[in-house]
């Protein structure tokens, strides 16, 4: 795993675009919603004394001018100079509501990133109790699964793929109707 995390940004890197040592320190932090309790002591000290290693700025892809990492966050946290969180709902320019939006964008790019994965690989969807490395090797063996079949299936969409329902009874997605593959009997 340890090559594909910055080698090949075209192949198996699009989920996990970070240094190493910063996806291991993400893998060290709480489940969501204990985060969200203490996001405000955990990160901001973490990020203040640089035990989180954010990134050096880099230039925008066509700019040669540096732009810093920053965290997207929502409106119940103070503003810092590494978090980008959305103005107040009331008496917005046009230019703040745009911003506003591109915030919110942003979020949901991220959500949907994860509940793609997570719908591919239900593993996701509850807490693993193993050690760290293992939840490591799991997510990142998540991570390259979901590139490879996006690289090799692009058609792939999450109603192609077989679910469960309550009872874990087999919903047939949509490859099984237009699959060259007969039932064994």
């Amino acid at each position: 795993m340890q090559e594909l995390r910055l080698e090949d940004e075209g192949s198996f890197y699009n989920y996990l675009r970070m240094e190493p040592n910063i996806f291991d320190e993400l893998l060290q932090r709480p489940k969501d919603h204990q985060l969200i309790q203490n996001a405000e002591e955990v990160c901001h000290q973490d990020l203040v004394d640089g035990t989180i290693n954010l990134p050096d700025p880099d230039p925008l892809p066509n700019d040669d001018c540096d732009t810093p990492y920053f965290i997207l966050w929502n409106d119940a946290f103070a503003l810092r100079t590494y978090m980008m969180k959305p103005y107040s709902l009331r008496g917005l320019t046009k230019q703040h509501r745009i911003y506003n939006y591109r915030i919110s964008r942003g979020r949901r790019v991220v959500e949907n990133t994860f509940c793609i994965l997570a719908q591919r690989f239900q593993v996701l969807l509850t807490t693993m109790q193993q050690y760290p490395k293992v939840v490591q090797d799991v997510l990142e063996a998540c991570i390259c699964l979901h590139n490879l079949m996006r690289d090799r299936y692009p058609a792939l969409q999450n109603d192609a793929l077989d679910n469960e329902d309550d009872d874990h009874n087999l919903l047939s997605g949509e490859w099984r109707e237009t699959a060259n593959m007969h039932e064994i009997e």
